[in-house]
C-alpha cells in the first residue's frame, strides 16, 4: 500500500485511537440492535400473531425521539457526551438482559417489550446527537469523510449481517439468546467508551451558563438562520416519509405479489441497496474536495427519488417483462438508489459538522434527528393505506414523482447552488 492510499484510505480514521474505540463499539452495538430488532419481531408474531402489536412497539420506540430529541441535543452540549454515552449504553444494557432473562424463563409480557422499547427510545433521543457531535472531537478534520462513511459502512455491513445470525441464533437458542447477545453488545460498547471519558468534561462544565431550555431555543435559532441546515432538514424529513417508509412497507409486498416471487429475494433487494450504499462510502472516504456539494447531495437525492419512480414503473410492467427480467431491473435500480441515499447523507453529515459550532452540533444534530423521525409513523401508515388501495407500484411512483419534484425545487435555492 502506498503512502497515498494510507494516507487517505477508507480505514485511515481508525489510526485514531479513540474514534476507533467509539467505531468498534457502536458497530458491535448495531449489530446487536439488528438482531434484536429481528428476534423481537418473531417473538412478538409469535406471541401475539398481530401485526398491530408489532406497529406499537415501532410506535414506543418512535415517540420519545420526537417528545425528547431536542431536549437530548441540548444535554449533549451541556454535559460531557462521552458520559451521556456510556451511561445510555450502560442503562440499555441492563433493560435489554432483564428482557432476556424473562423470555429465558417464560414470563416474558407484551407490556415488557412496550416499556424496554419506550427506554430505548428515550436514550436514542441522548444517544446518536451524542455521537453525531462527539465525532469531530476525536477525529482530525481531514478525516471527517472517512470516519463519516465508516460509521455509514457499518450500519450498512450490521443490517446485511444482523438477520442472517439473527435467524441462525434464533434457531438455535432461541429469542432469549438474541436479547442477551444484545445486552452483551451494549456491554461491550460502554467498554469501548471509558477511554472517551475524559475527551470534553472539562468543556462540559463552561457550557451550563443558560438554561436548558434556553439552549434549545438558541439550537433552532441556529438552524433556521441557516437556509441550508433547515432546508436540508426538511427534506430529509421528506425523504424518509416517501422513500425509506414506503420501501420498509411495500418492497415485500412489490416482489411477492406483483413480481410473483419468492418473498427471499427481499433479502437480494436489501442486498442491491446496501451495495449502493458502500459504494457510495467508500467514494465518499477519501475525503476529495467535492465542488457544489450542495447541488451533489441534492442531485444525489434526485436519484434516488428516480429510482423509487423506476422500481414502480417496473412494477406496472412485470407482465411485459417476465419475472426475471423485472427482478434484474429492480435490483440494478436498488443499487442506484442506495448510492444516493447513501451520498445525501454523508455529504449533509460532514457539511453539517463543518458548519455548525462545536459547542452546538449535539442540538442541531438532534433537530436532524427529530426531523428523521417525525415523519415516519406517518410514512407507514399512509404507504400501507396507498399499498392495499392502489398497489405497491402507484405507492412508488407517486412517492418517487413528489420527491423528484420537491428535490428540484429546493435546488434553485441560492443556499444550496452556491454551497461548495
Amino acid at each position: 500500500m502506498t503512502s497515498s492510499t494510507s494516507e487517505n484510505g477508507l480505514f485511515r480514521p481508525l489510526q485514531q485511537r479513540l474514534f476507533a474505540m467509539l467505531w468498534t463499539g457502536q458497530t458491535i452495538s448495531r449489530l446487536g440492535d439488528t438482531m434484536y430488532q429481528v428476534a423481537l419481531s418473531l417473538w412478538v408474531l409469535e406471541k401475539t400473531g398481530s401485526a398491530t402489536a408489532m406497529g406499537l412497539v415501532l410506535i414506543c420506540s418512535f415517540a420519545p425521539m420526537i417528545i425528547f430529541s431536542l431536549l437530548g441535543g441540548a444535554a449533549v452540549d451541556r454535559f460531557s457526551r462521552g458520559w451521556l454515552m456510556f451511561s445510555s449504553d450502560m442503562l440499555r444494557a441492563l433493560i435489554v438482559g432483564g428482557v432476556g432473562i424473562l423470555a429465558l424463563t417464560n414470563t416474558l409480557q407484551l407490556w415488557h417489550i412496550y416499556a424496554a422499547s419506550i427506554s430505548f427510545g428515550f436514550f436514542d433521543s441522548f444517544f446518536q446527537p451524542a455521537y453525531s457531535a462527539l465525532v469531530p472531537d476525536v477525529v482530525p478534520a481531514e478525516s471527517l469523510p472517512g470516519a463519516n462513511s465508516l460509521t455509514a459502512l457499518s450500519a450498512q455491513m450490521t443490517l446485511i449481517l444482523g438477520p442472517l445470525i439473527a435467524s441462525l441464533i434464533v434457531g438455535i437458542g432461541g429469542a432469549p439468546t438474541a436479547f442477551l447477545f444484545n445486552s452483551f453488545s451494549f456491554l461491550v460498547s460502554g467498554l469501548c467508551l471509558i477511554p472517551l471519558l475524559s475527551t470534553d468534561a472539562s468543556r462540559a462544565k463552561a457550557r451550563r451558563s443558560t438554561g436548558i431550555l434556553k439552549d434549545v431555543g438558541a439550537g433552532l435559532r441556529t438552524v433556521s438562520m441557516n437556509p441550508w441546515l433547515w432546508m436540508t432538514i426538511i427534506l430529509s424529513s421528506m425523504a424518509n416519509m416517501l422513500l425509506a417508509a414506503p420501501a420498509q412497507t411495500a418492497l415485500p409486498i412489490l416482489i411477492n405479489k406483483f413480481l410473483l416471487l419468492p418473498s427471499e429475494r427481499l433479502g437480494w433487494a436489501h442486498a442491491s441497496i446496501a451495495l449502493g450504499a458502500v459504494s457510495a462510502s467508500i467514494w465518499l472516504s477519501k475525503g476529495n474536495r467535492l465542488r457544489r456539494r450542495g447541488l451533489m447531495s441534492y442531485g444525489a437525492l434526485f436519484l434516488a427519488s428516480l429510482a423509487t419512480l423506476v422500481v414502480g414503473v417496473i412494477g406496472f410492467n412485470v407482465g411485459v417483462l417476465g419475472s426475471t427480467i423485472a427482478l434484474a431491473a429492480l435490483l440494478g435500480v436498488l443499487v442506484f438508489r442506495g448510492v444516493g441515499i447513501a451520498t445525501f447523507g454523508l455529504i449533509w453529515t460532514h457539511t453539517m459538522q463543518e458548519m455548525v459550532d462545536r459547542e452546538q452540533l449535539g442540538r442541531v444534530a438532534s433537530i436532524d434527528l427529530l426531523g428523521s423521525v417525525a415523519l415516519l409513523p406517518i410514512g407507514y401508515g399512509l404507504a400501507g393505506i396507498i399499498a392495499d388501495n392502489f398497489g405497491a407500484p402507484a405507492l412508488f411512483a407517486t412517492c418517487g414523482a413528489i420527491m423528484l419534484v420537491m428535490t428540484t425545487l429546493f435546488s434553485f435555492h441560492p443556499a444550496v447552488r452556491k454551497l461548495n
